[in-house]
């Protein structure tokens, strides 16, 4: 049986354009309506212009930021701190006898009960020259005698006296840097009643030499 054949379509040879084939077109402004992006890509620049909004005002809220920090948290109040008690005297009664009033604390409770000008006569007036002054502390049980003197006034030292004749005394020194004043306090003394005494130099004359007696303890 003879082999179909399939007949080949003729194809038509190229075709050449000559001059006398061009046209020319003319040119017209173009409308808004020609220049309208299909419907798929106006969505597109939609969502491309939203972002860029978005981006632009987180932006500018971290710039706000930085320029104008949050204000620092208010400082969470501490309670009061009490204050440290009173440390205990290390003396009482007659075991202070003798002892610094300062050194053993006996001050930190310690009041005025008696006080006195010490005069001195000078050339022929009496004139004050210091002061004196019984102190007392309750929670030791003790006192002691607190004076300031001129140094150039005959005091030759000041004590404190019980009435049974007990004494402790110290001599007037003059304070560091102020060599014309005198400041300081004598030992303690236990007693029930307690005066302060200047005592003068010898061949001195004071007028006004002690306070009145008083209770110690």
């Amino acid at each position: 049986m003879p082999a179909l054949t399939t007949p080949t379509p003729a194809v038509p040879a190229a075709r050449r354009s000559s001059p006398d084939d061009l046209r020319t077109v003319s040119w017209a402004p173009t409308t808004p309506h020609d220049l309208e992006e299909p419907r798929g890509a106006g969505r597109r620049w939609v969502l491309l212009l939203g972002g860029a909004v978005v981006a632009a005002a987180a932006a500018a809220g971290l710039t706000f930021a930085v320029l104008h920090p949050a204000p620092a948290p208010l400082p969470v109040p501490v309670p009061p701190v009490p204050a440290p008690p009173i440390v205990a005297a290390h003396c009482s009664g007659a075991t202070c006898v003798g002892l610094d009033p300062t050194a053993l604390g006996c001050q930190d409770d310690a009041r005025t009960v008696a006080g006195q000008v010490i005069t001195a006569v000078r050339h022929g007036i009496e004139l004050p020259v210091g002061t004196l002054e019984v102190r007392a502390s309750p929670s030791c049980g003790a006192a002691w005698a607190r004076y300031a003197v001129d140094t150039t006034a005959p005091v030759d030292g000041v004590a404190i006296e019980s009435r049974d004749g007990r004494r402790q005394a110290s001599p007037v020194d003059p304070v560091a840097g102020h060599p014309r004043l005198g400041y300081g306090t004598t030992p303690m003394l236990d007693a029930s009643a307690v005066r302060a005494v200047a005592v003068p130099r010898p061949g001195a004359d004071l007028a006004s030499v002690a306070t009145g007696w008083t209770s110690g303890s």
